[in-house]
């Protein structure tokens, strides 16, 4: 909240706050800024209006509102309060409601505090507020926390031996959060290279930055019409397809490689013990898998689409030829066949996902959620050919934005998975920032095998024996 420093109401002209001009406002209309939500609103001249002093239950003060005044930069309103016996203030839309109206009627005490504290930033112009360790929540975005990866996303925080939430799924990995009493927060946090998780522990009241949610519970609470611009009604989203040319026959081909590895498996014979050499297929099948799941749940309509199922079936079925193998309970005469077969066809499942992630990134929107969803997913496949293919060692990551192709150009995954790793190997940039084609001129492309479309592909043709020479007539 600002006081003026220099109006003088006895100059001619219009009203002014310090040297901002006071526009008068007839109806609320939204603020169109400043902060992450342009829908908060300011009030038309004369509503009765109260101003939040934040730090909860922070002091309320009466006031009425007297118009708005740009926001520092041009960035949206800030709604200026006529208050007794103060005069003339601007306050941030955050900090303005309706009299006798709260954003946080109705909000457990948890999320009061937490929303509190978010408010505080957003007012000041912050993108992230400064949280006690214990009010951190799962879907957090910790744009720099000590101990974890760099702008990495919550998964499961827990204090003592409560659990909070836990990032648990079928494809994904089981996390049991657990700390030592005597206020101790254990958080876990995906995000970095291929997504990958990090866990650290703080004490209870540590803090912590946490990036401004995008959505506020008051846009869903009993006042939201008066404290938020009604959104307009969005369009149903498209539903993403699978590309059309040749995917049908390419998941075809794959399900009745799948059914050849399958027939080979020893049947009547008791499970074993592990078979080695199967390690490296169960690590490398856990990212596809976790990167598929995400992509599911963030990029509306995939989950729905048939050849998305059936690649995912595809996929969740190799995996499970390979877990069952590496536990002894899936057992195979000849098991140097079925793990480079494997390798052959999970290399196509990687192949075929990763095409796929890469023009799903063309078709969202840049930085939404769908976007980075189908970018992991994207980096998952793409890095999963490149293991399968052996021209990344198992166990070895490389950084997220390796294996996208330069500005403007385009490539399959094979093709990427290969540029990536042979820039890797000589020390030279990445992919995504090279100008093509820079140290890969004059390479010969490392060409993975041809790939039938299963029962459909026609042998190779025979050539036809020469005619034996004609001997002339005498």
């Amino acid at each position: 909240m600002a006081m003026p420093q220099d109006a003088d109401p006895a100059a001619a002209g219009p009203p002014l706050f310090g040297r901002a001009v006071i526009s008068s406002l007839a109806a609320p209309a939204p603020s169109g800024g400043p902060g992450p939500r342009p829908g908060r609103l300011v009030y038309p001249d004369g509503q009765p209006v109260d101003i939040r002093l934040f730090g909860a239950p922070g002091p309320v003060l009466d006031g009425a509102a007297a118009g708005v005044v740009p926001a520092p930069g041009g960035r949206g309103l800030l709604q200026v309060v006529s208050i007794r016996d103060i005069g003339l203030v601007t306050a941030h839309p955050a900090q303005v409601s309706p009299a006798g109206t709260s954003p946080y009627d109705g909000l457990p005490v948890r999320d009061r505090q937490r929303f509190d504290l978010f408010d505080q930033a957003e007012a000041a112009g912050r993108p992230s507020a400064r949280l006690p360790a214990h009010l951190i929540d799962p879907g957090d975005r910790l744009p720099a926390a000590p101990g974890l990866l760099p702008d990495c996303t919550v998964t499961s925080a827990a204090v003592s031996r409560r659990v909070v939430a836990s990032a648990e799924g079928a494809d994904g990995v089981f996390t049991t959060a657990s700390a030592s009493a005597g206020g101790v927060v254990t958080i876990t946090a995906a995000g970095g290279p291929g997504d990958l998780p990090s866990r650290r522990e703080f004490t209870e009241s540590e803090p912590l930055d946490v990036a401004l949610p995008a959505r506020h519970p008051a846009q869903n609470g009993p006042h939201a019409s008066r404290l938020f611009a009604a959104r307009p009604a969005a369009a149903p989203p498209a539903h993403p397809a699978l590309p059309a040319a040749g995917t049908r026959e390419q998941l075809a081909a794959l399900t009745v490689q799948m059914q050849v590895i399958d027939r080979r498996r020893l049947a009547g014979v008791p499970p074993g013990s592990p078979a080695p050499g199967w390690d490296d297929a169960v690590a490398a099948a856990r990212p596809l898998l976790q990167a598929q799941a995400a992509a599911g749940a963030a990029i509306p309509g995939l989950r729905d689409d048939r050849g998305w199922q059936q690649l995912r079936s595809a996929t969740r079925r190799a995996a499970r030829t390979a877990g069952g193998a590496h536990a002894g309970q899936v057992r195979f005469a000849d098991q140097a066949w079925a793990q480079q077969a494997w390798r052959a066809v999970w290399a196509r499942a990687c192949e075929i996902t990763g095409d796929l992630a890469d023009a799903l990134m063309r078709r969202l929107r840049p930085g939404s959620l769908a976007w980075q969803a189908a970018r992991k997913l994207n980096h998952a496949a793409t890095e999963g050919v490149a293991h399968a293919r052996g021209w990344l060692a198992a166990g070895q990551r490389l950084p997220a934005g390796s294996y996208e192709a330069p500005a403007g150009k385009r490539a399959p995954a094979w093709a990427r998975a290969d540029a990536a790793t042979r820039l890797r190997d000589r020390g030279q940039p990445m992919l995504s920032t090279l100008e093509f084609p820079g140290p890969l001129a004059g390479v010969t492309a490392r060409q993975p095998p041809r790939h039938r479309s299963g029962r459909h592909a026609r042998p190779a043709a025979r050539q036809r024996p020469s005619p034996p020479p004609r001997v002339p007539r005498p």
